[in-house]
């Protein structure tokens, strides 16, 4: 659609909701925009930088938030964010002091730090550091393969003391049977085009999405992404 096509009134009317979706910004518990979700997987593909830039983009911090990449290839989802971003190659125990240096000199910033797969046994750890030596919250996600019907990582941090995660998975029909899974919101159409292969940021390719069909089907995920994520972080 070009930009001077006047909406119709339906059309005005998603685009009035998205806007509204988007500019609720998501709540976490305590300091709420200065939070520290650590991102992790098993393996590569599950979609953790989607995950990680729908949580910017609900928060409002695709152009204050901190990213941090820990080990592996830098992600193709994070090109277009506009706040900070950090690459860590390192693996050694110095990982966590590379990883608190950032956190620290940035510590009024909402910061997702993703894990490669590599690193999943390092996560309690650093876990365990961050919540010790920042007055902020600290939060796990965990990004389930589709074949994951029971991840181990939840009987680990538990055996650790640590909380039980919150497990996301695409939205496949394999993983809707169980309530244990929170479902990433699907990205289709000229957002999805958009987002991966112009490196738009999320809330930009929805703004500039001309398929009204597939803004509103995303905004309602969103919306429900959101709730179920809140109340994750108020436990």
């Amino acid at each position: 659609m070009n930009a001077l096509t006047p909406l119709n009134p339906i059309q005005q009317h998603i685009a009035a909701e998205t806007e509204r979706t988007l500019s609720h910004p998501l709540t976490f518990s305590g300091s709420e925009q200065s939070a520290t979700i650590l991102v992790c997987r098993s393996r590569g593909g599950v979609g953790a930088s989607t995950l990680s830039s729908t949580i910017f983009c609900l928060a409002g911090a695709e152009r204050k938030g901190t990213f941090i990449e820990c080990a592996g290839m830098t992600g193709y989802a994070h090109r277009a964010h506009k706040g900070a971003r950090f690459h860590i190659q390192n693996t050694t125990d110095m990982v966590i002091a590379e990883i608190l240096d950032i956190r620290i000199n940035r510590l009024d910033e909402l910061t997702i730090i993703e894990f490669e797969p590599g690193l999943l046994h390092r996560v309690d750890e650093i876990y365990r550091k961050l919540e010790a030596t920042l007055a902020r919250p600290v939060y796990i996600i965990y990004v389930a393969d589709e074949n994951e019907e029971d991840p181990r990582i939840v009987q680990h941090l538990a055996r650790a003391g640590l909380p039980v995660p919150l497990i996301v998975t695409k939205p496949t029909g394999a993983m809707q049977k169980s309530s244990m899974f929170v479902t990433l919101p699907r990205l289709s159409g000229d957002i999805k085009s958009t987002f991966f292969q112009r490196h738009s940021t999320l809330s930009e390719a929805i703004a500039t999405s001309a398929q009204p069909g597939s803004k509103l089907m995303l905004n309602s995920e969103l919306r429900a992404f959101r709730l179920q994520l809140e109340e994750y972080c108020r436990g």
